[in-house]
């Protein structure tokens, strides 16, 4: 079968098209990922077919507003910056969606991309993929609104989204039907629910148990695993020396980074971590992300700075972890037995830490609010004990699902049901 899987955004956003669509090609599916252009070097390196986008999400992500934007957790300001950034490419990016789908026998695609799909592309042959539950539900809110809780506010908060969604996509799916000569898919969020449109919602059912209330459609997959073999060709297997010497040392570090959001001042961001460190008596493995930290050892050994690192391999050496509350992050530090304070930019960032907190396993400390004080007595509790116990139960569970199978199975069955 020939499948498409759509997506945009940071490393965080691709990785998961990447695993499933591996494991899909090595069951003998024809697939191809597309991505925005400073994405499609790492889709390459998985050694899948790739098509890029003419939209940089690094450079919408780094530049001045998108930074103070993410810091400072303006949600509607962020999606309006996205259909500013988007308005002006769209005669581009349609003709490369239109040729990504064609011969597709099923489309998988991002949440930001299901305007373009729908337009371009028979209702029947797509999959929603989510990197959070995003099921209307009274159970929870939406991620996107920043709480896992709202009370008696929680279905509807499901509905505000879609509709926010739609003022953030609607000039997209009009371009995109204009192109097609088909229909504008109107309301398409709302749409794709009320047809029951397949979604899988790439979450742990561990972290988050699957409501009652949940439609049909959306399948809870479980944790995504990244292979030996993936990482291999992302060349993120080999040891580092220095890294291993120091993961060696005399106890495990606690891991902080913050993958691609914005850290303004890399030389602050790292006596930070420093202070904080000294201050519990704690080794630190700080992850540079996208920032420009120096790499090696600092303040007398006590912390290490290193750039790409395999987080399977290393989060479990690691006795806690810091990080901006991306999912796949949430789910990796968990999936290692591991606390997490919550250092939340925007998004779903701080319904994460919310969750985590409701399993006694995490703390939330907004970025915009973060200071080694702050930090240190954020994370003093999560070093204790009783929660690291916490959180190696958590992991327990987690170690027996098999979400890329999961993933695999809905869009193999979705082709079937297209044909």
């Amino acid at each position: 079968m020939r499948i498409a899987l759509l997506t945009f955004g940071s490393r965080g956003d691709v990785q998961p098209f990447a695993i499933v669509g591996d494991a899909l090609r090595a069951r003998g599916h024809q697939v191809c990922l597309l991505a925005s252009r400073d994405q499609t070097p790492f889709a390459e390196r998985c050694g899948l077919q790739t098509r890029a986008l003419p939209v940089d999400a690094k450079a919408i992500l780094e530049s001045e507003r998108g930074q103070h934007l993410l810091r400072n957790g303006h949600l509607l300001r962020f999606g309006a910056l996205l259909k500013e950034q988007t308005a002006g490419v769209i005669d581009d990016v349609v003709p490369v969606f239109a040729e990504a789908v064609r011969d597709a026998d099923v489309v998988a695609v991002h949440l930001l991309l299901l305007p373009y799909a729908m337009a371009l592309a028979e209702h029947h042959r797509l999959v929603r993929v989510f990197t959070a539950p995003m099921v209307p539900t009274s159970a929870f809110a939406s991620p996107l609104f920043g709480r896992a809780q709202l009370g008696p506010f929680n279905r509807a908060s499901h509905g505000l989204l879609d509709r926010m969604g739609w003022w953030v996509a609607r000039d997209a799916a009009i371009a995109s039907a204009h192109f097609a000569s088909r229909p504008v898919p109107v309301q398409c969020f709302a749409r794709a629910e009320a047809a029951g449109m397949p979604a899988v919602d790439i979450v742990s059912p561990t972290i988050v148990p699957r409501p009652d209330d949940a439609p049909a459609a959306h399948v809870f997959t479980g944790d995504l695993r990244m292979s030996a073999e993936l990482r291999a060709r992302l060349g993120e297997a080999t040891r580092d020396a220095a890294l291993e010497k120091f993961l060696d040392g005399a106890d495990p570090p606690v891991f902080f980074g913050f993958g691609s959001m914005p850290v303004a001042d890399p030389a602050a961001t790292l006596a930070l971590v420093a202070e904080v460190a000294r201050s519990l008596g704690v080794r630190a493995l700080l992850g540079a992300g996208w920032s420009a930290l120096p790499p090696g050892e600092h303040d007398g050994g006590r912390v290490f700075v290193t750039g790409a690192l395999d987080h399977d391999a290393v989060l479990p050496r690691c006795r806690a972890a810091v990080h901006h509350g991306g999912a796949g992050t949430t789910h990796t530090a968990l999936r290692a037995g591991l606390c997490s304070v919550v250092c939340s930019f925007l998004m779903d960032q701080p319904w994460w830490a919310d969750l985590l907190i409701g399993h006694g396993v995490g703390a939330k400390l907004p970025f915009p609010k973060l200071s080694a004080a702050r930090l240190a007595r954020a994370l003093r509790p999560l070093l204790t004990d009783e929660a690291q116990g916490r959180a190696r139960a958590l992991a327990a569970r987690m170690k027996v699902e098999d979400g890329v199978a999961v993933a695999v199975e809905v869009i193999e069955r979705a082709a079937r049901t297209a044909s």
